[in-house]
């Protein structure tokens, strides 16, 4: 790899990829330099093209990685490693309920208005709009500790499931403003 050099008045963001063949393995080198440092990484793969177009091979292990974090939210984030029963059933079943789980917070992030919107001019509900992009955009621990894990009251009659929540709860704008959200759609 050449040098690279960053210093207080010089900025390179320049990406430099290469590939080489070793013991029969295609090594795909990438490398990025910022003020924060230079940033490595390389990926050994036995793929065909690899040599021929290394930035292909690398974006489809990107790819991966990416769908790899999903799994380790639903591990991690939602507590889905937990399966301490002797049965596989209730083992089958506390697992589905931890996917429904993240598929939950999933289809409730996309119900939350995007980063781009427009911001509305009364600062409440500017800072309430902002806490809602910022939502959407929050891994399910977030979800879990912000939306999830609250002391309520919770009453359930044959008509209605009533949940109360404490008034001095500093999440309470942004609770309301996801079900109000969620009421509109």
């Amino acid at each position: 790899m050449t040098g690279c050099v960053v210093g207080a008045d010089q900025v390179s963001s320049e990406k430099i990829a290469g590939c080489r063949k070793f013991r029969g393995a295609a090594v795909v080198i990438k490398a990025e330099c910022h003020t924060a440092g230079i940033n490595r990484r390389a990926v050994v793969t036995n793929r065909p093209g690899a040599l021929i177009l290394p930035q292909g091979v690398y974006d489809e292990y990107v790819q991966r990685g990416e769908s790899e974090n999903r799994n380790k939210e639903l591990k991690i984030d939602l507590c889905g490693e937990r399966l301490s029963d002797h049965r596989c059933m209730a083992n089958q079943f506390w697992l589905l309920l931890h996917a429904e789980a993240l598929r939950l917070i999933i289809r409730l992030r996309r119900a939350l208005p995007e980063a781009s919107s427009a911001a509305t001019a009364h600062s409440s509900l500017h800072s309430t709009s902002s806490s809602l992009r910022k939502l959407r955009q929050a891994q399910p621990a977030t979800w879990r500790q912000r939306m999830i894990k609250v002391a309520a009251e919770v009453t359930v009659s044959c008509r209605r499931v009533l949940i109360r929540l404490s008034s001095a709860w500093p999440g309470l704008p942004t609770w309301k403003a996801v079900l109000q959200t969620l009421q509109r759609r």
